[in-house]
């Protein structure tokens, strides 16, 4: 999450010299990005996650960085066919394979140039299944990185994050 974001200010400071419109697809607690936000001339950020719970530890870290924002609870492509305004970036950390099928990913691609400004920027980055590789696999083979990475997590904390994947992880190749 840190180097992706660090590039993308770099990116962002480098294409614009305005206040921004940010759009943030899959939000969860704001605190992959805040740093960004902390640095940018943000004009208004909207976040849209499916967590009540993340929602409000991000409107608590939102309302302490002292820029216009709105949160949105609910389904990426339901929300963003809601927005009616422009955005200059649009992001999305981590968010896409949660969608379950290829033309859920696509419709809200579409959505994105729909809100997205002229000369805006859509910035993704997310996991993948190898070229050949099964959901089935591909969760197989991340349930087993979780298991050797994350040994900080207790039993409960790891059954909970690998139930998550397994219930909602749909990566594409």
């Amino acid at each position: 999450h840190a180097a992706f974001f660090n590039h993308l200010k770099h990116e962002i400071q480098r294409c614009f010299h305005k206040p921004l419109a940010i759009l943030d697809l899959g939000c969860g607690d704001v605190s992959p990005i805040q740093p960004m936000l902390e640095e940018l001339d943000v004009g208004l950020y909207c976040g849209v996650d499916k967590s009540e719970t993340a929602l409000s530890k991000a409107e608590v870290k939102l309302a302490s960085l002292d820029l216009p924002s709105r949160v949105y609870l609910g389904d990426l492509l339901d929300t963003l066919r809601t927005l009616t305004g422009r955005f200059d970036v649009i992001v999305a950390s981590f968010s896409f394979h949660h969608l379950q099928t290829t033309e859920a990913k696509k419709q809200v691609l579409e959505e994105c140039h729909r809100v997205l400004a002229p000369a805006g920027l859509v910035a993704i980055i997310d996991v993948f299944r190898g070229e050949d590789e099964t959901r089935e696999e591909y969760l197989r083979r991340w349930v087993a990185f979780a298991k050797k990475s994350y040994k900080a997590l207790d039993h409960e904390e790891m059954t909970s994050l690998v139930d998550h994947a397994q219930s909602n992880d749909f990566p594409e190749t």
